[in-house]
């Protein structure tokens, strides 16, 4: 199928599923543009974390041309609050997931719209420089068990090799809200320097210096912190 989609010489996006079965992440990359990963999802919280976890044992294999594929957004099916629908988008950019759409976008509540149409999280996603995000801070077992808050990022560069910025995703597991998160920056290689971390959803940006840390004040159930961080000086 790919060797005759190509023949065509037409741009076709090849999607494949059998949801992570038969090692599709051995072949997947180089027969498809996307491979899915897991099960389909469904329209709740606890369906949008498996699939995303699941997704990102596969970071190291998904690349341009071959992305790795956790199911389409849920987004707007009202089956997640707006903050599980935010973390929601803001991870599946970050992993470079495809963004497909799974609502009906002629009832969709504007609130929902709006998480879909954020260009700041659709840039990363689409940036030719990006890699699948990674974990960062929060990533063990027992992390995991005990709903600790996790750090995902991955960066983007210029076109001379330098680092352009750093999209990292802060994400509260726990089912209720958290307060006073400390983001550790060296795990994002952040040791000096003067930096900017704008909030990709309310634009708000905050500086900070030679600090080893950067502090969250709250993270609602479900909630995260999407972060854009470029060096200032």
């Amino acid at each position: 199928m790919r060797d005759a989609l190509n023949a065509t010489g037409r741009p076709i996006f090849y999607s494949i599923c059998n949801w992570g079965e038969d090692g599709t992440h051995d072949w997947g990359p180089t027969t498809g543009n996307s491979w899915r990963t897991t099960w389909d999802i469904k329209n709740f919280w606890l369906s949008l974390e498996y699939n995303y976890r699941v997704n990102a044992y596969y970071a190291d294999v998904s690349g341009p041309g071959g992305w790795a594929d956790p199911d389409m957004l849920e987004i707007g099916n009202k089956g997640l609050s707006i903050e599980e629908e935010k973390t929601h988008f803001a991870l599946w950019a970050i992993a470079k997931a495809p963004l497909i759409m799974g609502s009906d976008l002629t009832i969709i509540e504007k609130e929902s719209l709006d998480i879909l149409m954020n260009k700041e999280l659709i840039a990363v996603n689409q940036d030719p420089t990006s890699k699948q995000a990674t974990c960062r801070q929060g990533c063990s077992w027992t992390d995991s068990i005990m709903r600790h808050p996790s750090v995902w990022a991955t960066e983007t560069y210029n076109t001379d090799g330098s680092k352009k910025a750093i999209y990292a995703v802060v994400v509260n597991w726990h089912t209720s809200h958290i307060d006073n998160i400390k983001m550790d920056l060296k795990l994002l290689g952040l040791e000096s320097g003067h930096f900017a971390a704008y909030d990709m959803f309310d634009g708000t940006t905050d500086e900070f210096k030679d600090s080893n840390t950067l502090g969250i004040k709250r993270l609602e159930k479900h909630g995260c912190a999407a972060l854009k961080i470029t060096k200032l000086d």
